[in-house]
């Protein structure tokens, strides 16, 4: 994924309508993607860091319960303990 990542930012830094494209559509199609993946799989650091990198596309969004309410959800999560996080996958 960190490849495909990159190859997404030297693709973007060589025009302004690849760079929109590739932060306003393929970023955050695969950040859903991570994020669906973790849900259903029961990755829970992954799901952690994920609902965390969604966070400002919310903010941006102005969708304010989203933000508000995400903020607290990834905040309550980061204090499970270890022992549940291993346990769950």
């Amino acid at each position: 994924m960190a490849d495909l990542e990159n190859v997404l930012d030297e693709l973007s830094a060589e025009s302004r309508t690849t760079k929109m494209w590739v932060n306003n559509v393929i970023k955050p199609t695969f950040l859903m993607m991570r994020f669906c993946r973790a849900s259903h799989e029961g990755d829970w650091p992954l799901h952690i860091a994920t609902a965390e990198a969604m966070l400002p596309y919310m903010f941006a969004a102005n969708k304010h319960n989203y933000s508000r309410y995400g903020l607290y959800y990834v905040r309550s999560l980061t204090w499970l303990s270890p022992e549940i996080l291993v346990i769950s996958r």
